[in-house]
C-alpha cells in the first residue's frame, strides 16, 4: 500500500494523471487542488474563501464514503475506504483524514488552534469507531518541528511539538517518516522565502502522514520527493510512504 500527501499549491493544472502514472499510489491526500481532473473514486471539498481550490482524498480502488467532521468543512476531509484491492497491515477497516490547516478557523486564529480543534473533533470520531484503523495526513503548516526559525517563540515551539505528542498519545499514530527514518533529522517539505531575522532560507517540515504505531513492522519506505520527481510545480514536496 502506497500513500502520498501533496500540497499542489492551487495550480489549475495539477497533473493528477502524471502523479498516478509515475508513483501508482493507493491513496492520495491532496491540498490546494481544484475539483477538475481528479480521477474517481475521490472525495473533494472546497475550502471557504480559497478562490476555488480545496482538499481531496483519492483512492485507487474500492469506494469512498465521506466522513464529516463538525466545524472543519473543506480544510479537514475525511473518508471511510472500503472494497480496496489491498488490506491494512492490521486487517482493520480504514478511515482517512486529510488536514490542510488554516490560520483562521472556527477554533480560533493560528495553525496550532486549528489543528488542536480538529484533533479534538477527530478524537470524538475515533472514540465512536474504535475498531477502525486511522490515518491522519496533510499539510499541518507547522513551522518549528526540527528547525530553528528565529521568529518563533519558545511557547510556539512547545505548542507545535505538543501536536505530535497528542497524535501519539491520543490516537496511537506515528509519522511515517519517523518510522522509516528513526533518529534522523526531519527533512524540509516546504521551502518558503527567507527568515526576516537571519535571512536564511525558510525550510519547514509541515507535510505529514501519520499511521498506526502497529504498522511499525510493515513500513517499507517514506520519501520526500524532490522538485524534479514531483508531478507539479509547487512550493511543497510530496511525501510518499509505502507499506507491506
Amino acid at each position: 500500500m502506497k500513500i502520498v500527501t501533496y500540497n499542489m499549491h492551487g495550480k489549475k493544472e495539477t497533473r493528477w494523471t502524471e502523479m498516478i502514472r509515475q508513483y501508482d499510489p493507493d491513496i492520495i491526500l491532496a491540498q490546494e487542488t481544484y475539483d477538475k481532473g481528479i480521477p474517481e473514486p475521490r472525495l473533494w471539498r472546497k475550502v471557504k474563501d480559497s478562490g476555488g481550490w480545496g482538499t481531496a482524498i483519492y483512492s485507487k480502488t474500492g469506494a469512498i464514503t465521506a466522513l464529516t467532521i463538525p466545524q472543519c468543512e473543506g480544510w479537514v476531509v475525511g473518508a471511510a475506504l472500503t472494497g480496496q484491492n489491498w488490506s491494512t497491515p492490521d486487517g482493520q477497516p480504514l478511515s482517512v483524514f486529510n488536514i490542510h490547516a488554516t490560520p483562521d478557523s472556527e477554533f480560533g486564529k493560528g495553525y496550532v488552534k486549528a489543528i488542536n480543534g480538529a484533533l479534538k473533533a477527530l478524537a470524538s470520531y475515533q472514540k465512536r469507531n474504535p475498531a477502525t484503523s486511522l490515518i491522519i495526513g496533510g499539510d499541518f503548516n507547522l513551522k518549528t518541528i526540527g528547525f530553528n526559525y528565529a521568529e518563533q517563540s519558545e511557547r510556539e515551539r512547545e505548542d507545535e511539538a505538543a501536536i505530535i505528542t497528542s497524535l501519539e498519545r491520543d490516537f496511537g499514530l506515528v509519522s511515517a517518516w519517523t518510522l522509516s527514518h528513526p533518529g534522523e533529522k526531519l527533512p524540509p517539505t516546504l521551502l518558503w522565502g527567507r527568515d526576516p531575522v537571519t535571512q536564511k532560507s525558510l525550510e519547514f517540515h509541515c507535510d505529514f502522514i501519520f499511521v498506526p504505531a502497529a504498522w511499525r513492522d510493515r513500513i517499507l519506505s517514506c520519501d520526500i520527493l524532490t522538485k524534479q520527481e514531483c508531478a507539479d510545480q509547487s512550493d511543497h514536496s510530496p511525501v510518499l510512504a509505502a507499506f507491506r
